[in-house]
């Protein structure tokens, strides 16, 4: 999984995301993984926010390298918000 780090500069997450118009939510710290009972857990949504990208550009990737990210533990694709207007996120564990 070590040629996907090479990958981050092509799709621009090397870069944060200045646009927020509220700069001190740019530097509270974010919990990126949790734990669920002994089980470490995290989302494309939070590494998004911890990480200061914007998701769209997080899930490509999680989807992209899925096949790596399984060796690792289960990776489960959910969806949230109304049918319209609902946002596509994955669930990463380790196993």
């Amino acid at each position: 999984m070590a040629a996907s780090g090479a990958n981050l500069g092509r799709t621009g997450l090397d870069r944060p995301n200045t646009r927020h118009p509220d700069r001190r939510l740019r530097s509270a710290p974010t919990t990126i993984v949790s734990l669920s009972g002994d089980t470490a857990v995290t989302t494309s949504l939070a590494i998004a926010d911890g990480t200061r990208n914007d998701h769209s550009k997080v899930i490509k990737l999680v989807r992209a390298y899925q096949a790596d990210l399984e060796e690792f533990g289960l990776l489960d694709f959910k969806s949230e918000g109304r049918r319209e207007r609902s946002t596509e996120f994955a669930t990463l564990n380790e196993q």
